[in-house]
């Protein structure tokens, strides 16, 4: 069966804008977000339509885009409505998987007529997955954090948790509800995480945060000097940073493997369940 090739694309989603370039579809894409920032050589001169949440629908339909690009967590709902009710053919994704980013670029590659170079990315993105995931004796509790002011971390029907999974770490929050809850100091005390990773983004964490958590010195994390900072956008960018994501976090819950020392025995590789302490709030996420 063939499938419409569609030429005047726009992306409201900054990693899909990043997968579109990555795949050659670049010139096909005639609108992006403000936050749409890779590739910058390339987004520099194409048309700014709003930030991801901030969309301005009349220049977007000036536009006369044959396809406009969304993702469920990037963007508004009532904006992408309103988008439709101009009659406006949008695509909407929302990839919360390793496997789910890798059918992405498959997905984009069909959408563009770009699928052989989409099915050559798709494939070393499974090449790198299948050699990350190999069976693994040990896991070592990970907390990842996405925001502050509250505290805000991740469940298991996230991306970043299937990065996490895959790369050998175990999500200290996965079997909290909603996607992005919120989360105390004391309730982080008590999971007692072997790693504490503070991103770049959606919420910037700095140096001045991460030394915040050595103020709490009996944390698994700050005895072993596992506090760190990342690039948000390799973690929690799906698409063609996948792979150097696993990379990185794989690296990094190795080291902390064999630097292990003090708190309880065993504790650093128990997997826990939260209690009420962490409250349910599903934000808007800049996750690419």
């Amino acid at each position: 069966m063939k499938h419409r090739v569609f030429q005047r694309i726009i992306s409201l989603v900054p990693s899909t804008t990043e997968t579109l370039f990555a795949i050659g579809a670049g010139e096909q894409v005639i609108g992006i977000t403000s936050f749409c920032i890779h590739p910058r050589d390339d987004v520099r001169k194409i048309t700014k339509v709003g930030g991801t949440k901030t969309l301005k629908i009349k220049k977007i339909i000036e536009l006369k885009p044959d396809l406009v690009i969304a993702n469920i967590e990037e963007n508004v709902k009532s904006e992408i409505e309103g988008l439709q009710k101009a009659n406006l053919n949008v695509h909407i994704t929302h990839p919360r998987s390793c496997e789910d980013s890798i059918h992405h670029i498959r997905e984009l590659g069909v959408l563009s007529g770009k699928s052989e170079k989409a099915e050559q990315m798709a494939k070393e993105q499974e090449k790198s997955l299948k050699e990350i995931r190999q069976p693994i004796k040990k896991r070592v509790l990970v907390l990842y954090l996405v925001w502050k002011n509250p505290y805000m971390t991740v469940n298991e029907e996230t991306y970043i948790h299937s990065l996490i999974d895959a790369a050998g770490g175990t999500n200290v929050t996965a079997k909290t509800e909603g996607r992005y809850p919120e989360i105390s100091m004391d309730v982080i005390e008590g999971l007692n995480p072997a790693i504490v990773l503070l991103p770049s983004e959606p919420y910037h964490f700095g140096e001045d945060d991460k030394l915040e958590f050595f103020k709490h010195k009996r944390l698994q994390a700050v005895i072993n000097n596992q506090v760190h900072l990342i690039n948000g956008e390799d973690t929690c960018w799906f698409g063609p940073r996948m792979a150097n994501g696993l990379n990185i976090l794989s690296k990094i819950f190795s080291s902390a493997l064999s630097s292990l020392r003090g708190g309880p025995k065993g504790r650093s590789f128990t997997s826990f369940r939260t209690g009420s302490a962490i409250s349910r709030r599903d934000p808007s996420l800049r996750s690419g």
